[in-house]
């Protein structure tokens, strides 16, 4: 037998088995990232919807959110099992493809020896990007995402998080006021580096502040962390004017002191 032309021919059916599955695992990844946008969405509406109150349609809202959440998280959780299973794979394939084409050329330069060198596929590595995180109501359901931060419109985690994610408070409004200090201080502590400010101050199901407002409760709430973590702004809608863009313009002409304060700004 010509060893050289088995070499070649195991190359070829290796190489056309490694190079289908990381398209597959491509195509997995880009699902995992819909469904993790989608449970996210989900995550925001519910806690919306927590705002309006005990009407049946209320409730309803809530229930239809909270199940889309769960569904979508599901999902997300089933899509990484897949996608390591899939990169396991490949990690296999590649390994045998170097062991075979190795056994392979080494026949050709003797008939009457058998050598093999194994070579390992290195491992596959999945770490958490610096700038993802996720709004969250359920912790739990954090658990298998590769994140570094992660919020859940509240002062407190509700539950626990991963190791290495960091928690990022939110004062939502002034109903918070009274137990915010202490729980702002409590994350500092604990190792969160930002705190995110008021939520929707310009819409009326939100935290729905008057711009003297916002700047007052800001003053109040979030300038007296200043220097001891990273300030992120109100987080406005898309409204056209005075909501969005608008507000945020507003917020700053009547506070240039906030202004300077904030670190980073949040859009919906």
């Amino acid at each position: 037998m010509h060893y050289t032309t088995l070499a070649s021919l195991v190359t070829f059916l290796s190489a056309t088995a490694t190079l289908a599955a990381p398209s597959r695992l491509d195509a997995l990844k880009k699902e995992h990232s819909h469904a993790e946008y989608e449970a996210s969405k989900a995550a925001a509406l519910l806690a919306r919807a927590k705002t309006y109150g005990n009407s049946a349609e209320a409730k309803h809202k809530r229930e239809v959110f909270a199940e889309r959440e769960k569904r979508w998280v599901k999902e997300e959780k089933r899509l990484e099992k897949e996608i390591q299973k899939r990169a396991s794979t490949i990690s296999r394939v590649v390994a045998g493809h170097r062991t075979t084409t190795t056994a392979a050329a080494t026949k050709t330069s003797t008939a009457t020896t058998s050598k093999s060198t194994t070579s390992t596929a290195p491992a596959s590595t999945s770490t958490a990007s610096s700038k993802k995180g996720v709004g969250y109501n359920t912790a739990s359901y954090t658990s298998n995402l590769k994140i570094s931060w992660a919020y859940n419109w509240g002062q407190t985690p509700d539950g626990t998080l991963n190791k290495g994610v960091e928690y990022v408070p939110m004062f939502w409004g002034p109903g918070g006021a009274s137990t915010w200090s202490a729980n702002a201080q409590k994350a500092i502590s604990s190792g969160s580096t930002h705190l995110l400010g008021m939520n929707e101050p310009d819409l009326g199901s939100q935290s729905n502040l008057t711009i003297p407002q916002a700047v007052a409760n800001w003053k109040a709430n979030m300038s007296p962390f200043y220097g001891k973590a990273k300030l992120v702004s109100p987080a406005v809608t898309n409204g056209g004017y005075p909501m969005g863009v608008g507000y945020l313009q507003d917020f700053k002409g009547n506070c240039t002191q906030c202004w300077n304060e904030i670190d980073a700004v949040a859009l919906h």
